[in-house]
């Protein structure tokens, strides 16, 4: 849901999963997610262009999130803290978000079935091609709109302070 931006679903397990704090699920997963949440800032996708949480997420939220998580399904703190050890260790070893993002929706894939095989299969050619469309898409979204998104947030944070420094 979060690799095709799909909005609704994306929402919906947010809110199963972590009650009013939902908006943080898919940032948790990846901060590429971001752009499946319908309300992204500037801001936000700047920071999801260099690999950051963004501005408004606060410790604070980040522990509100794991533990409405751990009330509603113990599993699934236990499987953040698994993707994001995996996160670190592939980007100290250089490892692409990107390729990591294609592994995970690869298995996701494959494990989405009511009764998966014992030894699962191979993604199909047209699962490989929307799998590669998606991630393309994403990160050409973030490349695109980066350099613009961050000249926002210095131009909105200039704005800002102008009053202050003209009267100064």
């Amino acid at each position: 849901a979060c690799c095709s931006r799909d909005t609704a679903t994306v929402q919906a397990l947010g809110r199963q999963l972590a009650g009013k704090l939902c908006r943080l699920l898919p940032i948790m997963l990846s901060p590429w997610f971001l752009l499946a949440c319908p309300d992204a800032s500037f801001g936000d996708v700047f920071a999801a262009a260099q690999g950051k949480m963004p501005e408004w997420v606060h410790l604070r939220e980040v522990l509100e999130f794991v533990s409405a998580a751990h009330d509603c399904q113990r599993a699934l703190v236990g499987l953040l803290h698994s993707l994001g050890y995996i996160r670190g260790l592939l980007q100290n070893l250089g490892f692409p978000e990107g390729r990591r993002l294609a592994c995970m929706w690869k298995y996701a894939t494959l494990g989405n079935h009511a009764s998966p095989p014992l030894v699962p299969q191979e993604l199909s050619t047209g699962q490989r091609m929307r799998l590669r469309w998606h991630l393309g898409v994403m990160e050409c979204q973030l490349g695109a709109a980066a350099p613009f998104a961050g000249a926002a947030v210095r131009w909105a944070a200039s704005a800002r302070c102008a009053p202050c420094c003209a009267s100064g």
